[in-house]
């Protein structure tokens, strides 16, 4: 690091554990408000160890949904949420792609991949903010349960 980088990181290490407590406040409401969705699985938090909360990284249950991970980022984008996909498996970086590596294809990972979401999670936002997220997806995830219970309807008769 530079000086000047170093100094900033410095700074920014008196404020760490204010971050972690705020994240973690905000993991909880996310928690308390997607607990109950079968549409999804919230991350996983082991109460015997301290998690960071850097990222809050969604599973959607892709099986009980009419859409995809795609057009669940549009439509949370629609409503002014910045969800993201922060990790790409090794197997699906173009210079481990091109070396066919099948043996290390990390199937694991390939299978979460296209159901992660990463949901805005920092220290700047406001519990109110969390708030709208946390309603956004949730309502995101039953207009997809009632598309889907239209469907089957639709397809009963």
């Amino acid at each position: 690091l530079s000086d000047l980088h170093a100094a900033i990181g410095i700074h920014q290490l008196r404020k760490l554990e204010k971050f972690i407590e705020v994240r973690a406040q905000y993991a909880r409401i996310y928690n308390e408000v997607l607990g109950d969705m079968e549409e999804v699985e919230l991350p996983p938090d082991n109460p015997r160890h301290r998690h960071a909360w850097q990222l809050y990284a969604l599973r959607l249950n892709l099986a009980k949904l009419r859409i995809d991970r795609k057009a669940f980022i549009q439509e949370l984008r629609r409503r002014a949420i910045a969800a993201s996909v922060h990790f790409l498996p090794i197997p699906l970086h173009a210079y481990f792609a091109q070396l066919h590596l099948a043996r290390f294809r990390c199937p694991r990972a390939l299978d979460l991949y296209p159901r992660l979401v990463s949901l805005p999670l920092y220290p700047a936002m406001t519990e109110e903010q969390v708030q709208y997220v946390a309603r956004c997806v949730r309502e995101v995830l039953e207009l997809s349960r009632r598309r889907t219970l239209m469907v089957r309807g639709a397809q009963s008769r």
